[in-house]
């Protein structure tokens, strides 16, 4: 491919994938320079692009995997199946409560950015691969080295707390009815560990796409873009 080709690609998708990186790594400089380096092995990987699927989605998924290898080196995790989140208390809202607020599309952009922002990983990684990046927990599990019910296990928790800071939001921006909500704290349940732990989490099914916690972020997220701060030509590196 000629570098006209390439300089016009990066034109018109860097915007979306810098908006990737960023959802991974949430520091412009850092993610610009990662959505840089994902074209440049796009450029050299071309010959793997089979035409199979969107040339977008081709290239969504190297700067996923270049955000990805960019953290592991950067704070390495430890996937491991017996992680929880800190806190020994999960408030509990009425299933149709938390869905009145979320399917009002009440949230910024970047009110969904910083929910994100606030999982740790792997939780995180996971929510953002398998809810924006549509990929599936087999695909993830390859990817993070760890098993598919384990990544199942990691989206319901991530869920869980992306659903409470929603509706922390939504209480901070005075919803007149929101206000009317009872909630409960009730004592996190002990969780079983080791092979006992695996054996539950094998079982638990998967998600279906017509959460609204799901819709929300996929609709608003999955075409966020940032423009370059500075317009790097490709033929100037290639």
């Amino acid at each position: 491919m000629t570098n006209d080709f390439w300089e016009k690609t990066y034109e018109r998708y860097s915007p979306r994938l810098l908006g990737v990186c960023y959802r991974y790594i949430p520091n412009r400089i850092e993610a610009e320079d990662l959505m840089h380096e994902a074209f440049l092995t796009a450029m050299n990987r071309f010959d793997t692009f089979t035409g199979k699927g969107s040339f977008e989605g081709w290239l969504r998924r190297i700067t996923v995997n270049t955000a990805l290898m960019h953290l592991r080196k950067k704070q390495p995790v430890v996937y491991a199946a017996g992680m929880d989140f800190p806190d020994d208390k999960e408030t509990i809202y009425e299933e149709k409560e938390w869905e009145d607020v979320i399917q009002s599309e009440y949230f910024s952009i970047e009110e969904l950015q910083d929910c994100i922002n606030s999982l740790p990983s792997p939780y995180k990684e996971v929510f953002n691969l398998y809810v924006i990046d549509n990929f599936t927990h087999k695909e993830i599990g390859k990817i993070l080295d760890i098993r598919t019910g384990t990544s199942k296990s990691y989206l319901a928790r991530a869920r869980k707390k992306i659903q409470k800071n929603l509706m922390a939001i939504a209480q901070k921006k005075n919803i007149t009815w929101l206000l009317q909500i009872k909630c409960r704290e009730i004592p996190q349940p002990q969780r079983e560990t080791g092979e006992d732990a695996w054996k539950m989490e094998r079982f638990k099914p998967d998600i279906q796409w017509h959460d609204p916690i799901f819709r929300l972020f996929d609709k608003k997220l999955s075409y966020f873009s940032l423009n370059p701060i500075f317009h790097k030509r490709l033929n100037q590196a290639s």
